[in-house]
């Protein structure tokens, strides 16, 4: 219910869009890092792209989560780290922690095109460079 909160304010305040798409980038990152925790929820087009939300369906959200929980563990903990700004739109960083993940730790980037819909989410191996 948060997230479609959060994309209702950024559908509806296009003047404060950068704020209000920090804190849907946030929610849906906070969202994402916990998949498994949390009973499914599907994305909507009001903050998401057709692309976006065809991924990230209840099957393919199942699947993340078996491998996340065979390989990671649970949720422990998530971190803003920086948000990069780029012609086409903007990127924003998280780090993730989860309870097997002791020798590295879980990129989250929540990419956010030029219209302020979230595009893509994507789940890496953490590293201090973006690249």
């Amino acid at each position: 219910m948060r997230v479609l909160l959060w994309c209702f304010l950024l559908f509806m305040c296009k003047p404060c869009f950068s704020q209000a798409e920090k804190m849907v980038a946030d929610s849906i990152a906070n969202y994402t890092a916990q998949f498994c925790e949390k009973s499914y929820l599907p994305f909507t087009k009001n903050c998401c792209t057709k692309k976006c939300i065809a991924y990230f369906t209840k099957e393919k959200v199942a699947e993340i989560c078996k491998q996340r929980n065979l390989y990671q563990g649970e949720f422990e903990k998530l971190s803003y780290i920086e948000t990069k700004f780029f012609a086409k739109g903007t990127v924003y960083r998280y780090k993730a922690t989860y309870t097997r993940s002791r020798y590295y730790a879980t990129e989250i980037r929540i990419y956010v095109n030029e219209k302020h819909k979230i595009r893509r989410i994507s789940f890496l191996r953490w590293n201090d460079d973006f690249k």
